[in-house]
């Protein structure tokens, strides 16, 4: 769903109407050709906590086909709070972006694997997405089109980089009770369709609670209830042609938040080069678990690359962030 300027007020003399009127249709469509040779940066521009009211079908095939190679790929990765937060250092705590040993890490691996698109947690602001954007850009990685997704966390979001050109969906139901309490899924569900050079894909992308205690609530019972409102999203897309849904889910395999998705798609398993599927490490207990999913529909998987798809594993990876990647083919 694309966000378009506001028709102008009613105006007397109707010279000046026409005149408004034909600027608005001139600015009002931001679609751009799809090529290989993108410059200009585009950006969703939905507003984040915008509720809209019904779902769209999948995307239409374009006019013209987007030219790009095949396979395409993909890569899922939780960042680890690339964002401006409190951080320790010698006992002391201040403001402070990701460390740059960190994100020099994280840009090394994502030049690497090369996606044509890219789905993240732990993002921060639009500004933090744009240096991510302007890093991999120096660095001979261009994903020129983006959208930023959150929900009721003001500091951790979600975003979509991509080589082509991304459509965004009316935003899903995030909203649920809990204790008698209102409640708004943290990170929302990211939710857009991408044309890419096999056809068209349609990605989603979660980031549910973490398993860390917090006083004022049960965090289970709180990822399942996140869960249970994503099942409800894919319940209402039904069969559909090719559905794509990633992130950090936070949970294992045979946890009731992960059973109410494979319901639904058929999680792919991924594997490092030494076979291991953990995605996640957790330093202070020193516990490795396969926390980062991607799930397909049905018809979707008839098109994934197995023998190629993979978790990225390289001591790169184990410098950027506490989350491994994941890579999956498209054809």
């Amino acid at each position: 769903m694309h966000s378009f300027p506001k028709p102008p007020r009613a105006i007397q003399l109707s010279g000046v109407f026409c005149l408004c009127l034909t600027l608005l249709l001139l600015t009002g469509c931001d679609k751009r050709p799809a090529t290989e040779t993108w410059k200009p940066r585009s950006t969703s521009g939905q507003v984040e906590h915008e509720q809209a009211s019904a779902p769209i079908d999948a995307p239409r095939p374009l006019d013209h086909p987007v030219t790009g190679k095949l396979p395409a790929r993909f890569v899922s990765y939780n960042l680890r709070n690339y964002l401006t937060m409190v951080r320790h250092d010698d006992d002391k705590k201040s403001m402070r972006s990701k460390p740059e040993k960190e994100i020099t890490a994280l840009i090394s691996v994502l030049t690497k694997a090369q996606p044509d698109v890219l789905g993240v947690c732990e993002i921060g602001t639009q500004a933090d997405l744009d240096n991510l954007q302007d890093r991999l850009e120096a660095n001979g990685l261009e994903l020129p089109h983006s959208h930023l997704c959150s929900g009721s966390d003001p500091y951790r979001r979600q975003a979509i980089l991509s080589r082509y050109p991304i459509t965004v969906s009316p935003k899903p139901n995030i909203n649920f009770q809990m204790d008698g309490r209102n409640f708004q899924m943290f990170r929302g569900i990211l939710d857009v369709s991408i044309q890419l050079p096999g056809g068209p894909v349609r990605f989603l992308g979660v980031h549910l609670k973490s398993k860390r205690k917090v006083p004022e609530y049960d965090e289970e019972l709180m990822r399942r209830h996140e869960a249970y409102l994503l099942a409800q999203h894919l319940a209402k897309l039904g069969d559909h042609p090719a559905l794509l849904l990633y992130g950090d889910f936070n949970d294992t395999k045979r946890s009731t938040s992960i059973r109410s998705i494979t319901k639904h798609l058929k999680p792919l398993n991924l594997k490092d080069k030494d076979l291991s599927t953990w995605t996640h490490y957790w330093e202070y207990q020193d516990v490795y678990s396969r926390f980062d999913y991607i799930f397909v529909s049905k018809r979707l998987e008839k098109r994934i690359n197995h023998a190629k798809s993979h978790i990225i594993s390289s001591p790169e990876v184990r410098k950027a962030s506490d989350h491994r990647p994941l890579y999956v083919e498209i054809n």
